[in-house]
């Protein structure tokens, strides 16, 4: 078993020791935050790739029992910033054993986001990257220039085990990333809700200029994001899985799509007719610029439109 095979030339440097374990037919067991096949160079057959899922919620509440929190409001509170996973589990109970209390979840996350940029050492040398990484997840996702980390710092960024590439940019996987962000928010208030500000500029910028279409949906929804509205967070940017699919809405949505802007518009006190017109337009014209949040009930009722 070969175990924290994470840094770099990490998987490299154990080459030698897989094609001695193949020649003699014997099985190792590599343990990795990220698959083999990921690795620059890898060029080590076939391996079989066990993923390690994160916990129910109740058995993070009976570990944290067995760890002495007796308290239902601080297991809860174990339970909610633990995501699933025991490390981060253990973390949050040292910090209550600690002294910390179960209501101030930002001092919470602070413990924990410690321990993991510590854990990320062999991957993350250097306080300067560790900051980085603590503002990417708090802008949720940035190209290089919001995150004004220079080209250097954003590849070193990008190939992090807890950082995955998307169509605007990086951004740090959940739950880490909400984790990450409350704990920052809880050490620099101020700091955070300007870095926040600078983002939706700087996202509204691009999303108003010549954004091609396929960019404007994941475009509104950063925009949604960093307006830091806390029920459309909690709803809609959740650190675990979303409560609804949310996905491009087809021709046959169209009725649902009139019911939810009539309703809004009955909503808001705007003309129906005029919102009607304006509507049937918009269908007309391109009815995959809409997004459709569902409910999961075999039914598929929408509930949202976007």
């Amino acid at each position: 078993m070969l175990d924290g095979v994470d840094g770099p030339g990490a998987v490299e440097s154990i080459a030698e020791v897989l094609g001695d374990a193949r020649a003699d037919h014997r099985p190792v067991l590599v343990l990795s935050r990220k698959p083999l096949r990921a690795a620059r160079g890898w060029a080590g057959g076939e391996p079989i790739t066990l993923t390690v899922a994160p916990l129910p919620d109740e058995e993070i509440a009976t570990l944290a029992g067995r760890s002495g929190i007796g308290d239902p409001a601080a297991r809860d509170a174990v339970v909610r910033l633990a995501g699933g996973i025991p490390l981060r589990a253990r973390a949050v109970c040292r910090a209550l054993h600690a002294g910390a209390a179960p209501t101030a979840p930002g001092a919470l996350a602070d413990e924990v986001s410690v321990d993991i940029l510590q854990r990320l050492e062999r991957e993350l040398p250097g306080r300067r990257r560790a900051q980085t990484l603590r503002l990417l997840a708090s802008v949720g996702t940035a190209d290089e220039k919001l995150l004004a980390a220079g080209p250097e710092l954003f590849t070193d960024l990008a190939g992090l085990s807890l950082v995955r590439r998307t169509a605007l940019g990086l951004t740090v996987a959940e739950p880490y990333r909400a984790l990450l962000d409350l704990a920052y928010q809880w050490r620099r208030p101020g700091q955070h809700g300007a870095l926040l500000s600078r983002a939706a500029r700087y996202r509204g910028a691009m999303l108003t200029a010549s954004a091609p279409p396929e960019r404007q949906a994941e475009l509104a929804e950063q925009a949604m994001f960093l307006a830091g509205d806390p029920v459309v967070r909690e709803v809609l940017f959740p650190p675990g899985r979303p409560p609804v699919p949310i996905g491009m809405a087809e021709p046959s949505d169209a009725d649902d799509i009139g019911r939810l802007m009539h309703g809004w518009a009955s909503l808001k006190g705007f003309d129906r007719r005029r919102t009607e017109r304006l509507v049937t337009k918009w269908l007309d014209d391109d009815i995959t610029g809409f997004r459709l949040a569902r409910e999961t009930p075999t039914d598929g009722r929408s509930v949202w439109s976007a």
